[in-house]
């Protein structure tokens, strides 16, 4: 690159002419001359504004101002953009002009000095370092101008054409010398290893080339003209003919890149470089150029380019940060985004910045010395978990992987780190730490298995449960191995469908201990565990808690309430109530259960011996019989004083103070539980737990149990023998009940013959007024008796009741002229009560009944109605309806309470006082009695002050299999 100036003008042009150099007016260019312009431009602070055609820019030369005008001399239209550079250095004060030439030949000179203003030539290939400094130099010198311009351009015009004539001769005479050395060139050549060419003017081959020929294969019938142009790449060849059509206007040395097609059929991509052959004139004779193939070079240059642009963008667009370092300053040259991003720095302000300040204050010593041994030649692995700082003064955690880098000379360069921005994993790290600790620590067992189910991970308590000593016999188990065998189908069909299903399951299993093969019950969940992210299944959890306690205590529950419902559903003697308990304890609680009464000499009674193996009851059985009474009668006495259970562990003793060992041996137990039956302060009994299970140890929830039980036995114990002096003392009632009404009824009988009697043969006449007084208690004696024989007849029926001795004899009967009857008979009984009785009855209602009885239930009615609604009118109604009789008797007296209709029907109640009323409370309930036998139904309806409503239903039919609808009525208390 070369540069001329003319002396400038004064400052204040100077000044004026910096004004406007801040665009540069250039021609479009080829790719590498246009780029290199560019970037020089660039580093000047200068802006390029680039046009297609010297019309364009003649254009925006008299719009605006540019402080540099750019000229390609080599340009199809370069005499148009002279005359528009000219017109503007004229018309605008001579901007600077540069110039764009190929070579140093006098017309590039000679056209520098035909412009005026301050000129500058570059030569090409163009450099982007020399045009920045030749163009710097340029710029700034200012616009020089003179008057005499147009003269002093005529002058020296002329004096380069004769300097041109002489230079010319002078050429002529060396290009005779070159046509005489013109065959030894062409021999030379041939015998190089590159493809010689020689062409025409006009792009022709008219001579042959050996070396052509054996590269390409063909002949020189083949490639001659232009036929060497089949020979090359398709989509190369318009490139080749603009190449070939910008020398034929200008001739100048040519230079081309395409693909060749060589004698093995492959594509090879050649250089290929000419110069134009000139005849004395001036014009070209023909050109001469050869072609090197750069196929193994172009694809080196392609891979170092590819290396490059791939490092680049690695470097640029990588997911880690990236950084090079000065090795010894250690100061930041390049980074990338991602650095940037997670240190919340510019890369501005990075640059430059000590990687150190970046290292938390209290790891800045080994940050040093990692530099420092790093830069010495020791290899640094990546640095786990370095604390770094922020912009904004928060912590972050990185890993740092570096690497030096030397040149030739082995000199360190720069060094290359990679960071790694881990704040999140080391968090998660020392969550995972604490959760890991929490996991371990836990009661529970925690399994984490693979999408197969095979475990990957089993806590502390979960290897202990299983019997496993470390996480390495966890490796390879299944979900099924850690199962009971028996529980494995329960896994298969109900456990794997609903996490496929349903993402869970829940529920008891049985858990397996590897090492002893024991049985654990366990409460289970089961759970897919699904990446945060992708929801992708990554594995199946299980959580399970050992619930052998709440098992025992379920078993414990369920065993009490059982007994509690044995015990409480059943009046049975206390040695029914007992064995059946040993028998239900046996079978759940206990391997072998025995119970025992106290005798009255204070021996027990063994009841019974309950044993899971039947066969071992009787070996128990025997060692009961052979163990001494003394020792007993000292284990009832400690029960009894104690007030608690006695409880066992026979792996700590092998007899416990007075039981004998024989009888451990022979229950098998390797744990006892005995408890006393106590109620009211004696003790009634003793029921002894045995377990033969050495995982099933009685303990404090046991001896809770064992005491509730005994008080629950105790109490139904106490009940029992309560009931049966009941039952005992209410047969003896009964039977005092029926003698005392058979020895009452037989002095009544004759008794009430004699009033009757009596009355028929009193003498009326002779007595006068003393016999009317004497007729009226004879009456009164009657009743009297009547009413003393009715009451020992509801005793007797009372009897028979309780007895089931009550017998229906039927017959045909009107129960329409049998009430008509009895309202009748009861008129003088109403007239004392100042009542009146009023009957509405169908004409005849025949039915299959015991006419006695009937009178007995019609009698009760009325003379309730009678006594408790006496001086108010009675209403007695007799219909039937749908094979159904129907008796109504209704009064209009005190009424009864709510509460007590419902046990008014039972033996020796009443609502109302017995101070009152009197009577023994048997009519109503011998009336139910006898109704309920014919099959019927009684109901009473009544309110306080409304009077009382008795209601007979009594089927036609009489009495049948067919259960009385009377459901209602509340049935009579078994005492």
């Amino acid at each position: 690159m070369h540069r001329v100036h003319r002396a400038g003008e004064g400052p204040s042009r100077r000044a004026a002419a910096a004004l406007v150099r801040e665009k540069v007016l250039l021609p479009r260019l080829g790719a590498e001359d246009g780029a290199c312009l560019r970037s020089a431009l660039t580093v000047l602070g200068r802006e390029p504004v680039e046009v297609e055609t010297a019309e364009q820019a003649a254009t925006l030369l008299r719009e605006e101002s540019f402080g540099l005008l750019v000229l390609d001399t080599e340009a199809e239209d370069s005499a148009a953009w002279t005359r528009s550079v000219q017109r503007a250095m004229r018309e605008r004060g001579g901007p600077a002009l540069l110039l764009l030439v190929s070579s140093e030949r006098p017309e590039g000179r000679l056209l520098t000095e035909a412009l005026s203003g301050t000129l500058a030539y570059a030569v090409r290939p163009l450099s982007r370092d020399a045009v920045v400094r030749t163009l710097r130099s340029l710029l700034e010198q200012g616009p020089e101008r003179r008057d005499d311009a147009e003269a002093s351009l005529a002058s020296e015009w002329k004096a380069e054409l004769r300097r041109e004539r002489e230079v010319r001769a002078t050429v002529e005479g060396r290009l005779r010398e070159l046509l005489r050395s013109e065959q030894r060139l062409h021999a030379l050549l041939e015998a190089t290893t590159s493809v010689m060419w020689t062409l025409t003017p006009e792009g022709s081959a008219v001579e042959p080339s050996v070396s052509w020929e054996a590269f390409t294969g063909k002949t020189f019938a083949e490639y001659r003209g232009h036929g060497y142009m089949n020979l090359i790449h398709p989509e190369d060849r318009e490139g080749v003919w603009k190449d070939w059509a910008q020398v034929l206007r200008r001739p100048t040395p040519y230079s081309s890149e395409y693909r060749l097609l060589r004698h093995d059929e492959r594509w090879r991509r050649m250089l290929s470089r000419g110069v134009p052959v000139l005849g004395p004139d001036g014009r070209v004779r023909e050109w001469v150029g050869w072609l090197v193939d750069i196929t193994e070079q172009r694809k080196h240059e392609l891979a170092l380019r590819e290396s490059e642009e791939q490092f680049r963008a690695f470097f640029n667009l990588a997911a880690a940060g990236m950084a090079q370092v000065d090795p010894v300053a250690g100061r930041l040259l390049v980074v990338n985004a991602k650095l940037c991003e997670v240190t919340g720095y510019s890369a501005q302000e990075l640059v430059g910045m000590n990687y150190i300040d970046l290292v938390h204050p209290e790891e800045r010593p080994q940050g040093s010395a990692g530099l420092a041994r790093l830069v010495g030649g020791d290899a640094i692995p990546a640095i786990n978990a370095r604390r770094w700082v922020r912009k904004d003064g928060g912590d972050m955690w990185v890993e740092i992987a570096a690497t030096l880098l030397r040149d030739e000379s082995g000199r360190p360069l720069r060094v290359l780190a990679v960071v790694q921005d881990v704040t999140a994993r080391k968090h998660a790290e020392l969550e995972r730490g604490r959760l890991v600790s929490v996991v371990e620590s836990s009661p529970d067992v925690i399994c984490i298995h693979d999408v197969d189910g095979r475990a990957l991970y089993i806590n502390e308590a979960g290897r202990g449960l299983l019997g496993l000593e470390s996480l390495a016999e966890v490796q390879g188990l299944s979900v099924l191995d850690t199962v009971h065998p028996d529980d494995r189908r329960i896994i298969e069909q109900e456990v794997f469908p609903a996490i496929e299903r349903e993402g869970r399951w829940v529920g008891d299993l049985r858990a397996v201990n590897l090492r002893t093969g024991k049985a654990i019950p366990v409460f289970t969940q089961y759970f897919l565990v699904r990446d945060s992210e992708s929801g992708q299944k990554t594995g199946l959890g299980c959580i399970s808690r050992d619930i052998t306690e709440r098992k025992r205590s379920e078993e414990r529950l369920t065993f009490l309430t059982r007994a509690s419902r044995l015990l409480a559903s059943s009046l049975a003697d206390e040695t029914t109530l007992l064995m059946r308990v040993a028998e239900l304890a046996a079978s759940s609680v206990a391997t072998c259960c025995m119970v025992s009464l106290i005798q009255p000499e204070g021996t027990p009674r063994w009841l019974e011996v309950a044993h899971r193996d039947p066969s071992r009851a009787s070996h128990v059985q025997q060692a009961l019989r052979e163990a001494p009474t003394p020792a007993w009668t000292a284990l009832f006495d400690a029960l009894s004083t104690s007030g608690q259970a006695v409880l066992v562990d026979i792996r700590e003793t092998r007899a416990l103070g007075p039981m004998h060992r024989a009888l451990l041996e022979a229950m098998e137990a390797v744990s006892v539980l005995a408890v006393a039956l106590t109620s009211r302060g004696h003790v009634l009994g003793i029921i002894v737990f045995a377990s033969g299970d050495p995982d099933r140890l009685y303990g404090d929830e046991d001896r809770g149990m064992a005491e509730e039980l005994a008080y629950r036995a105790a109490a139904a114990v106490d009940i029992a023998r309560l009931y049966a002096q009941a039952q005992r003392a209410i047969r003896l009632r009964d039977e005092f009940l029926s003698i005392a009404s058979h020895e009452l009824k037989t002095p009544l009988t004759p008794l009430a013959l004699k009033l009757q009697g009596m009355k028929r043969t009193l003498p009326v006449e002779s007595l006068g007024d003393s016999a009317e007084r004497m007729r009226a208690d004879l009456e009164l004696a009657q009743r009297q008796v009547r009413r003393l024989a009715e009451l020992v007849d509801g005793l007797l029926d009372v009897s028979r009741i309780r007895a089931g001795r009550l017998q229906l004899e039927l017959e045909l009967v009107d129960l329409s002229a049998l009430v008509r009857e009895l309202v009748e008979r009861y008129e003088p009984q109403a007239q004392r009560a100042q009542s009146r009785i009023f009957l509405e009855a169908d004409p005849s209602i025949l039915g299959r009944w015991d006419r006695s009885r009937l009178e007995q239930v019609v009698s009760n009615l009325l003379s309730n109605a009678l006594k408790y609604g006496a001086g108010r009118p009675v209403h007695v109604r007799v219909s039937a309806s749908g094979g159904t009789a129907r008796l109504e008797v209704r009064d209009e007296g005190i009424g009864i309470e709510p509460q007590s209709l419902h046990r008014i029907f039972q033996r020796f109640e009443r609502a109302v006082s017995e101070r009152h009323y009197g009577g023994l409370g048997l009519g109503l309930y011998i009336t139910r009695q006898i109704v309920e036998a014919h099959g019927g139904c009684v109901r009473a309806e009544s309110a306080p002050g409304q009077g009382a409503t008795f209601t007979v239903t009594l089927p036609l039919e009489g009495p049948s299999e067919v259960e009385s609808p009377c459901d209602d009525v509340p049935e009579e208390p078994a005492s």
